[in-house]
């Protein structure tokens, strides 16, 4: 026996299966935790709000995505890369539970992209546009995308039933038509928002812990969905072999960075509890709006209705408020 020989260069499918486990342990526990947190909101007795709609859609989609790398240990090839040897069933659930939450993601990134589209609205006094059109446009694109959706899997089901890559060519234009368009959407609504936010007479903490807030998020956001977007483009209708350590740890950017993280950074600036709508200015906001003589002149007047606006909108824009 000839004990030169080189070790393979390859991890095989035990790296696989590890890859899996991790990131199903890892969307279960996002999914517990967005769970906890819907129950200590309900809790507050509030109505339904954007804020408890997010966390449900992410519990949804972290508790499907969880099932799909369960489901992925037992269907998918570690070195075939595709579904040949899955059961028509297991196929379709791997299909299902692999592109739900991808659309349920979506739904969140809208919901986030309508949460900024709102504060620049209300900032700018035009808050019937955002009422009669931006979210009745976002209903309708969000019911076509399900249609849309459940359409393909009726496919993959019947015309497509020996269908056994990772993406389908079809599917991924559209996901990447629609990510890329949200993106958009979020990345100008963003830079509106903020700007709405730097034209704020007074300086405030309030304001610049939300800068940071649209800056973050919007920029994780919009880098993830183009990522992705790009990602399903080059590899769809391929093989895709899981037994390489770069495709290790290429699936685990996908997933991990351009998926996971967005997530998680919607849940940690969505995790303040909501306030009475009817709370006292806090003691900050007091002292910078208060702690100058009375205006005596008309122009006085104005800044002074300027800034108790100002106060107004950030005080309302701390909390999540928006009912759905």
């Amino acid at each position: 026996m000839d004990y030169r020989q080189p070790p393979s260069q390859t991890p095989g499918p035990p790296v696989g299966l590890t890859l899996c486990v991790v990131f199903a342990i890892a969307y279960a526990i996002t999914s517990a935790f967005a769970g906890l947190q819907l129950i200590r909101l309900n809790g507050r007795g509030a109505p339904w709000t954007t804020q408890k709609v997010l966390h449900v859609l992410v519990v949804l989609a972290t508790c499907v995505r969880a099932t799909f790398f369960c489901l992925s240990m037992k269907t998918w090839g570690w070195t075939s890369g595709d579904l040949s040897a899955a059961e028509p069933m297991a196929r379709m659930a791997f299909y299902v539970c692999d592109e739900l939450p991808t659309m349920v993601f979506f739904t969140v990134y809208t919901a986030v992209t309508l949460f900024w589209a709102e504060m620049y609205y209300i900032a700018s006094d035009a808050a019937r546009i955002y009422e009669d059109t931006v979210q009745p446009v976002d209903s309708v694109v969000n019911t076509a995308a399900y249609v849309f959706l459940v359409g393909l899997w009726l496919l993959f089901a019947t015309r497509w039933a020996d269908y056994v890559y990772y993406v389908n060519r079809a599917y991924a234009i559209f996901v990447s038509v629609l990510y890329v368009c949200t993106a958009a959407l979020l990345f100008a609504f963003g830079r509106s928002a903020a700007k709405e936010l730097h034209q704020v007479p007074i300086e405030l903490q309030m304001r610049r812990k939300k800068l940071r807030e649209v800056s973050v998020m919007t920029t994780a956001i919009t880098a993830s969905m183009v990522g992705r977007a790009l990602v399903l483009v080059a590899f769809a209708d391929q093989p895709l072999p899981v037994n390489s350590l770069f495709a290790v740890f290429f699936a685990s950017v996908y997933f991990g960075a351009l998926e996971l993280l967005p997530v998680v950074l919607v849940l940690y600036y969505y995790r303040r509890m909501p306030q009475p709508a009817n709370r006292k200015l806090l003691a900050e906001e007091q002292g910078m709006l208060f702690s100058a003589r009375p205006a005596q002149s008309a122009g006085g007047q104005a800044h002074h209705d300027a800034a108790h606006d100002a106060i107004r909108r950030l005080s309302e824009l701390r909390f999540e408020q928006t009912d759905l």
